[in-house]
């Protein structure tokens, strides 16, 4: 059992590792070093799981999960080469089904992960800091200079993963009291909003609320709308518009400006609506195809691209997954539940299924959901016998 707990922990930190470091790449000494230390997990990560095929125990829901979802990776292959979305394929996507797979399965066998994540925060902002990419003049600031000539504004990864440590750290504070956690919350807080990328820090904060919402929903709303008021009564948005650059970002919402993804979703409807192929699915990147896209130019919405793509499989996953989603907030102090919730959000407005996360996110929780609706007419079907026993 003891053996078991622990492969399952240390596979959990591996593949988080393996799939999360490169994300806080700021600059091309950055992207070295990080690839490095990703090589090194991928030796680890490789060990582990096959330790813990061999030595661990390995629940049998899991396994079936699992085998899903490469029957369904392999499904969307070939719809892929029927329908031309193999077009755009150009070399990675065997290491995506390799990855996604031992996430998923990670995430799956994995019960406890409120592991201490210090470590690897404290490794991530000290590399940052050693490669000029996080500097202090005297508050901290981002370069995002990747060669010379070439400069990112703005970083989804750097939001997004910064936003995952300081809504772990979060979760250990509500917990238990602690300083320097307080401190090092506040650190990947300011980090994340100078990374700038505006649909991954609504998600970074929807998780907050909702963490602090199911511990003490009264409070959470009261601190809540104050806070709101005194922002409104005493931030002058036209200057902080030119000192920091996620506020000038979302102040381009007030022009529409949403990066395209209102009509990659009207087009993604259009395409559910007129293709003949909905019933059964067109396959990964059929979406370009269709309209001529080039390969960025995915639907920007996790759930539509399933449908897209598997057709009513992908609805119903999709579905299910809604379902599951609420049904883990009851979970969400967990550090993995957390990290799935935030995922899920963020691929509701970017990110497409060759992402890491995507299928095993929606998996999980579509697995959720049949548990809960299973157990629903469970115990709906045990409430009726007692019923008609009791009027005999």
């Amino acid at each position: 059992m003891s053996l078991n707990l622990n492969l399952n922990n240390l596979l959990w930190l591996s593949i988080f590792i393996v799939l999360t470091i490169g994300e806080t790449t700021t600059n091309y000494l950055h992207l070295e070093i990080n690839g490095n230390i990703r090589l090194l997990v991928n030796l680890f990560l490789i060990l582990i799981f096959l330790l813990k095929f061999f030595l661990g125990s390995i629940e049998k829901s899991t396994l079936i999960i699992f085998s899903f979802q490469i029957v369904l990776i392999s499904y969307g292959f070939i719809l892929s080469n029927v329908y031309g979305g193999e077009k755009y394929f150009n070399g990675p996507e065997i290491g995506y089904l390799i990855y996604s797979t031992i996430f998923l399965f990670a995430i799956l066998e994995v019960k406890d992960t409120n592991i201490s994540m210090m470590g690897y925060i404290f490794l991530v902002i000290f590399i940052s800091i050693i490669t000029g990419g996080l500097q202090f003049n005297p508050m901290p600031e981002l370069d995002l200079v990747m060669i010379e000539g070439e400069y990112r504004d703005y970083s989804q990864g750097v939001t997004g993963l910064y936003g995952a440590f300081a809504l772990f750290l979060y979760s250990d504070i509500l917990k238990k009291f602690s300083i320097i956690k307080i401190v090092l919350f506040l650190l990947c807080a300011v980090i994340s909003i100078l990374g700038a990328a505006r649909g991954d820090f609504i998600a970074v904060g929807l998780v907050l609320f909702a963490i602090s919402f199911m511990r003490s929903p009264l409070k959470t709303i009261a601190f809540s709308i104050s806070l709101l008021i005194l922002i409104l009564s005493f931030i002058d948005f036209n200057e902080l518009t030119q000192t920091l650059l996620l506020i000038e970002r979302f102040s381009q919402l007030g022009g529409g400006n949403l990066g395209m993804r209102d009509y990659y979703w009207g087009n993604s409807l259009d395409l559910i609506v007129n293709s003949s192929n909905t019933i059964f699915g067109n396959g990964f990147n059929y979406f370009q195809i269709f309209h001529d896209y080039d390969y960025g130019g995915y639907p920007h919405n996790i759930l539509l691209e399933m449908i897209i793509t598997f057709g009513i499989t992908g609805f119903l996953i999709a579905s299910l997954s809604v379902i599951g989603f609420f049904a883990n907030l009851k979970k969400i102090s967990d550090k993995k539940v957390i990290f799935l919730m935030l995922i899920y959000l963020i691929l509701m407005k970017s990110g497409n299924l060759f992402n890491f996360f995507a299928l095993p996110v929606l998996l999980y929780f579509a697995n959720d959901a049949v548990k809960l609706i299973i157990s629903f007419f469970k115990n709906l079907g045990e409430n009726n016998y007692f019923l008609e026993n009791a009027r005999n």
